[in-house]
């Protein structure tokens, strides 16, 4: 049987929970930068198709 755990056990897990989520965050945020840059980058280039055009929408890369 596991023992409960105490205030500063506790207290790690909930800081490491939340340096998690705002890792994700960061992530999906990176992902969408970098996406329209993607969608900039085509329409300037002026190529025939755009990664949405493409198939691509990007919730295949986010986090969830």
């Amino acid at each position: 049987m596991s023992t409960p755990m105490n205030n500063s056990e506790n207290l790690a897990l909930q800081w490491d929970i939340a340096r998690i989520q705002a890792d994700m965050t960061n992530l999906d945020a990176r992902v969408d930068h970098l996406y329209r840059e993607a969608i900039d980058y085509h329409s300037r280039e002026g190529e025939r198709e755009t990664p949405t055009e493409a198939g691509w929408d990007g919730a295949d890369a986010r986090v969830t």
